[in-house]
């Protein structure tokens, strides 16, 4: 598995165990605000992360 895979995992058994997201919209709020909440507890910079929503 590689890392980026390995981080996908941590990200859907930490953030989001049997969540079930009703829009597409839904799920990419809810995987940003997984990403920043992960990323900050473990003191990475965020501010970088840009999100597209169009």
């Amino acid at each position: 598995m590689n890392p980026t895979e390995l981080e996908w995992l941590h990200l859907k058994h930490n953030h989001f165990p049997s969540q079930m997201f009703g829009s597409e919209d839904k799920l990419i709020w809810g995987i940003e605000n997984a990403l920043h909440s992960r990323y900050d507890s473990l003191g990475f910079d965020t501010s970088h992360f840009e999100f597209s929503y169009t």
